[in-house]
């Protein structure tokens, strides 16, 4: 019988400079929210280009809301201890940080916000956390993402304009397999080439006929 295996992944949102902050947020915030942060294609992380200066504080604050509106309509599923556990962790990490803001789900940790302040890599978020990243350009997008080969699944975009192919071409060199709008990470088609290969490919015996 054959067996298909997929490795270790995580996905990550790209926001660029041409789109509404809140809009942006609002997509972004199903892709975290669905699943809750567990998949292998839900954001671990948001960057964002802070261009004007500011701007990654904006989708920040922006997330924040779009989470909590969320909340009444998909609310977090419950936790494993080991899962609060981390959580917990990952929150106490961020509040330690140089430079970070934390907004937090008021009285619960149903959701949390992280703007960071520097184009660093945290650690990866899960559990509906989110760490929003500011960077330079699509030049400083790429050097995040260049790393996280082979690892890297899925790259949700929104706001690049003309940079797209540019992105592109940083997502195939990183090794994703998908490039998708904000708000579609969780929603692959069906016959989508999962790590670059087609779902029924490896079930399929083919036969060559030459004449």
């Amino acid at each position: 019988r054959p067996f298909i295996g997929y490795g270790h992944k995580l996905s990550l949102a790209l926001i660029g400079t041409d789109v509404d902050p809140a809009t942006a947020a609002r997509s972004l915030a199903l892709d975290v929210a669905l699943w809750d942060g567990r998949g292998c294609l839900s954001p671990a992380w948001a960057l964002v280009c802070d261009s004007p200066r500011g701007r990654a504080a904006e989708v920040a604050h922006a997330l924040a809301s779009a989470l909590e509106e969320l909340e009444e309509r998909l609310p977090r599923g419950r936790l494993e201890a080991s899962e609060f556990a981390e959580l917990l962790e990952l929150r106490a990490r961020a509040a330690v940080r140089e430079g970070t803001r934390l907004e937090l789900a008021a009285g619960a940790s149903s959701w949390t916000v992280v703007l960071e302040s520097t184009e660093a890599r945290p650690p990866a978020g899960t559990l509906r956390f989110v760490s929003v990243i500011p960077v330079a350009d699509a030049d400083g997008a790429a050097r995040f993402i260049a790393p996280l080969a082979p690892h890297l699944s899925c790259v949700g975009h929104a706001g690049w304009g003309a940079n797209l192919s540019r992105l592109a071409a940083f997502a195939v060199a990183a090794g994703a397999s998908r490039l998708c709008p904000l708000g579609r990470m969780q929603l692959p088609p069906l016959d989508w080439n999962h790590d670059g290969q087609g779902p029924l490919r490896p079930l399929v015996r083919w036969l060559d006929l030459e004449s």
